[in-house]
């Protein structure tokens, strides 16, 4: 970056970064909310998932993915929870037995 002589460009690409995380970020607890929400309504989840506020937000699993998220472990759990793709021998496993449920 010192080769093209644009002084800013080390600032430009920190932002880029930061802008980067923070959109990974926010498209990770709201998926991952989303799916708590739909386990609660399909009943593999506690109810109290199901609670909102008054502009729609699932405010207490939002809050849990965000305080899962600040351990590897808490994350690693919810990315199994919510559909990621953990063990593949297990999953083979709860196939042969029937324990997938796509829907």
């Amino acid at each position: 970056m010192n080769r093209l002589k644009i002084p800013v460009l080390p600032h430009i690409v920190n932002a880029l970064i930061i802008l980067s995380i923070f959109s990974t970020t926010n498209s990770y607890v709201f998926s991952a909310s989303r799916s708590m929400v739909g386990l609660a309504h399909r009943g593999m989840a506690p109810k109290i998932l199901l609670r909102q506020s008054k502009r729609g937000l699932p405010y207490i699993a939002v809050i849990i993915v965000l305080l899962a998220t600040c351990t590897n472990r808490g994350r690693a759990q919810l990315v199994d929870l919510t559909g990621g793709i953990g063990n593949p021998d297990q999953l083979d496993r709860d196939r042969a037995v029937g324990a997938y449920d796509p829907m």
